[in-house]
């Protein structure tokens, strides 16, 4: 009987015991009577904190589009409920819902509280920041309503930091484990530290979204060649000395099935042997810089930085936006 199932179906998340999970979901999901769903959805609400993270997201973010606005709406609230909020509630932002459930989902996005961030970047001489990441701050800023900031490691004065009224984010912009990230970063997080709840996030070359990115980027390129290539794809990046960026390097080659090969970064030439190089190349530099500008008299755009790439642009901004 529905009229019973719906009354029952929110003591299970009264109960909070995890082995309800799968039958509310089910209940919510399946096409059944209005009442029966609504009220396992209630159920979901009413057990959040027990339910499997995961798996909760992405039943809210299926039911965030249902057909049915009343029941689009709670789903977006429950969303709006669970850690991390922000990452849920954009993945709803991009599909196509509801005029009122969009209006209830931008109220859930502002009321969201966001971190201002500190983009740290590698940075050109002087601390001169390419236009590549001044853009991607701008719009990130304007994205996430909240302050970002840039610093580059390259900057001899850099400016003191502006008062608060959040906590900050430090995101290092760095692409591989070398000096920057072992010594650079840590002294910088001392120099932060009186910056209460101050949160570091891991150097962008480990997280494995930007490895995948990575990746297709380079299948993209193979792809668009009119010529089977006749040379492994080559990653290119500065002289890195540590056992640890070795392994680095080793592990991002088994993600992207490129070689990666050493350039020098500051050199105006490149090797012979490069010019002479028939397949794929991808520079691990986020924006212009002296290696960059030496490769594309030789392979074009296929030598831009990765900024200048619509679709690794387009992961990282929506990585950034997504952060608490």
């Amino acid at each position: 009987d529905t009229e019973v199932q719906a009354a029952l179906l929110p003591l299970l998340g009264h109960q909070r015991q995890p082995r309800d999970f799968d039958l509310l979901q089910l209940r919510a999901l399946e096409p059944a009577p209005r009442q029966q769903r609504c009220a396992a959805l209630e159920g979901l609400g009413l057990g959040l904190s027990v339910w499997p993270l995961g798996a909760l997201r992405s039943t809210l973010i299926q039911l965030a589009m249902d057909l049915d606005p009343g029941l689009a709406a709670a789903a977006v609230d429950g969303l709006a409920r669970l850690p991390d909020a922000r990452s849920g509630l954009l993945a709803v932002r991009s599909r196509a819902l509801e005029p009122a459930v969009r209006e209830r989902l931008e109220r859930r996005l502002r009321s969201v509280p966001c971190r201002p961030l500190l983009l740290l970047v590698h940075g050109r001489a002087q601390g001169e920041i390419p236009a590549e990441i001044l853009s991607l701050a701008a719009e990130l800023q304007q994205r996430r309503a909240a302050p970002v900031l840039l610093r580059a490691l390259t900057d001899p004065q850099p400016a003191d930091l502006p008062t608060l009224e959040h906590p900050l984010g430090l995101v290092p912009l760095l692409l591989l484990p070398g000096e920057h990230v072992r010594h650079d970063l840590p002294r910088l997080r001392h120099e932060l530290r009186p910056s209460s709840g101050l949160k570091v996030l891991p150097f962008l070359g480990s997280w494995p979204v930007w490895q995948r990115a990575l990746a297709a980027e380079l299948s993209r390129q193979v792809s668009d060649q009119p010529w089977p290539p006749s040379s492994p794809a080559l990653l290119l990046h500065h002289p890195i000395a540590s056992p640890l960026g070795h392994r680095y390097l080793r592990v991002l080659a088994a993600i992207t099935g490129a070689t990666p090969q050493e350039a020098a970064y500051g050199s105006d030439r490149i090797e012979a042997s490069l010019l002479a190089h028939q397949g794929a190349v991808l520079p691990l530099a986020l924006a212009a810089n002296r290696l960059t500008e030496a490769l594309t008299p030789r392979f074009g755009e296929a030598a831009a930085p990765l900024l200048s790439r619509p679709a690794l642009r387009q992961v990282l901004l929506e990585q950034l936006e997504a952060l608490p």
